[in-house]
């Protein structure tokens, strides 16, 4: 699977959000008192609006965000090998978990990604498509609260505020490619692609690095929500 960089455009940004009750009520709070509006939408928009866009990868923005993020010292075509790599194991991945055949030298690189333990809504994500299975990633790690420290009567206070889905976007990419990273410097045997892949298969399955980090900032704002009166920006 190859890239072609001058297809790349941008498409409509989509907003990323899930329909917990505790935390929907603090996003709400927040923003009504600080005039930011942010629409809850179900965790099914992605899938439901895919067949209004162009579902070529080089269309997407996300595709093109990712790619940025991913870019060292301006080294855009690296970029796009790495995830042209990561890609190709993806959808290895999945055409082994369809045949459950590992007989190739290029599918022994995946062989524990094939092993990953599944549920109903991680079958479901590998039966679709590398794109679908991206976005179900980036969806399942995207935060949408965050907290700020506030210096307060000589204490440091954290306070929870609702962040903007391109603000949260980007958090979630950050969190991919740093869990993946991390698991590079610890394992050195495989190349970067190969941990790249596996933590977007993970996110997908709601499990992984990146996602324990988005669950651990919203645990976080939860339990200082009684701080939200002192948000003053």
């Amino acid at each position: 699977m190859t890239f072609n960089k001058k297809q790349l455009i941008n498409s409509e940004n989509i907003s990323l959000t899930e329909s917990n009750n505790s935390e929907r009520i603090l996003v709400e709070k927040s923003s009504s008192s600080h005039a930011v509006k942010r629409n809850p939408i179900h965790s099914d928009f992605f899938l439901h609006n895919l067949k209004e866009v162009n579902l070529a990868m080089e269309h997407n923005y996300y595709i093109h965000k990712f790619l940025n993020k991913l870019m060292i010292d301006g080294k855009k075509s690296k970029a796009f090998k790495i995830m042209n790599e990561a890609f190709d194991i993806i959808l290895t991945v999945q055409a082994e978990k369809k045949k459950d055949i590992l007989s190739s030298e290029a599918t022994e690189a995946t062989t524990h990604l094939s092993g990953l333990k599944s549920n109903t809504s991680s079958s479901e994500a590998m039966n679709q498509d590398v794109f679908h299975l991206f976005l179900l990633a980036i969806e399942n790690v995207t935060p949408y609260l965050d907290v700020r420290k506030v210096r307060k009567s000589g204490t440091t206070l954290l306070v929870p505020y609702a962040i903007t889905p391109e603000r949260g976007i980007y958090n979630a990419f950050c969190w991919l490619i740093e869990a993946a990273r991390e698991k590079r410097r610890n394992h050195s045997r495989r190349k970067f692609s190969y941990y790249l892949a596996e933590e977007i298969i993970l996110a997908s399955q709601k499990t992984g690095k990146a996602r324990e980090k988005r669950h651990e900032l919203h645990k976080t704002a939860l339990a200082n929500r009684s701080n939200t009166k002192y948000r003053w920006w």
